[in-house]
């Protein structure tokens, strides 16, 4: 996730992180074996934590509850101003 305003500049950015992230998933096993040993996790609950807890793409669900998050702060006056939510899809 990005702001809008971040990628005015840098036509190449969305594509760049996109890659990233895909390669990211990619390397779960090298992570799990590095992460675990250094935070002296069990390998089970390393390959949980980047297979289930972290997640890499935005879902329509994902979406409502983003839009609900800034609805409830705005209502609460803990966001100002509301700016409408926008997402840039980017092909793979």
């Amino acid at each position: 996730v990005i702001r809008a305003d971040a990628v005015a500049g840098e036509p190449g950015l969305p594509h760049l992180l996109a890659d990233a992230r895909r390669r990211g998933s990619e390397m779960t096993d090298e992570l799990v074996a590095r992460h675990a040993a250094e935070k002296r996790w069990p390998l089970d609950l390393a390959r949980r934590y980047f297979t289930e807890y972290l997640r890499y793409k935005v879902t329509d669900r994902d979406r409502q509850g983003l839009a609900l998050f800034f609805e409830t702060a705005a209502k609460m006056n803990l966001l100002l101003p509301r700016r409408p939510l926008r997402y840039l899809e980017v092909s793979q």
